[in-house]
């Protein structure tokens, strides 16, 4: 049971440090599949939703599917908050 618990908590780990909504936190702006800008609110279920639908690592990505979205909800308060500052930015340009 020990060595169940291990595991399950290894891949769990393993899933929400390869998500893309902390790639999309770290790294900047996504872009889909085809090279399209993502926006920045619920971006890792965006691009795990994106390269579902048209690659032939989907499984792998869709394991990781509802820890994105998680994670996304939970930055979702933050996202916003950073978005309107880059809003005000580029219209006082």
């Amino acid at each position: 049971m020990k060595i169940y618990k291990l595991s399950l908590l290894f891949i769990v780990l393993f899933q929400i440090i390869g998500c893309a909504s902390v790639g999309s936190r770290l790294d900047g702006p996504l872009e889909d599949f085809h090279g399209d800008p993502i926006s920045p609110v619920y971006a890792g279920t965006k691009w795990s939703l994106s390269i579902i639908n048209n690659s032939e690592v989907a499984g792998a990505v869709f394991v990781g599917l509802p820890f994105c979205f998680v994670l996304d909800t939970f930055l979702l308060p933050v996202t916003l908050y950073e978005a309107s500052f880059d809003e005000n930015d580029t219209s006082d340009k």
